[in-house]
């Protein structure tokens, strides 16, 4: 429960922000956990989460605007949980 709350935490902090290191290495900590694996195995995963975070946070913060470039990069997510599968099996 610590470690799902301490992401939380620390995207908040970060929210928007392209230096995001931090917010890897704590997503990386949860899937280490959630998934009794090597944070070695999820670390590409939770990489590309935070980008697909990140361009998410972006376009919220200019309005949401409907024909965003972000939207297409946020399919970083997809990659992120695509990588997530494999690091898992």
């Amino acid at each position: 429960m610590k470690l799902e709350v301490n992401w939380w935490i620390v995207h908040r902090k970060l929210f928007g922000n392209a230096e995001n290191q931090e917010l890897v290495d704590a997503l990386t900590d949860l899937y280490a956990e959630a998934y009794g694996v090597e944070p070695a195995r999820v670390r590409e995963s939770t990489r590309l989460r935070a980008m697909g975070m990140l361009y998410s946070d972006l376009w919220v913060n200019e309005g949401k605007p409907a024909d965003s470039p972000l939207l297409a990069q946020e399919e970083a997510l997809y990659q992120s949980y695509r990588s997530l599968k494999e690091a898992i099996t």
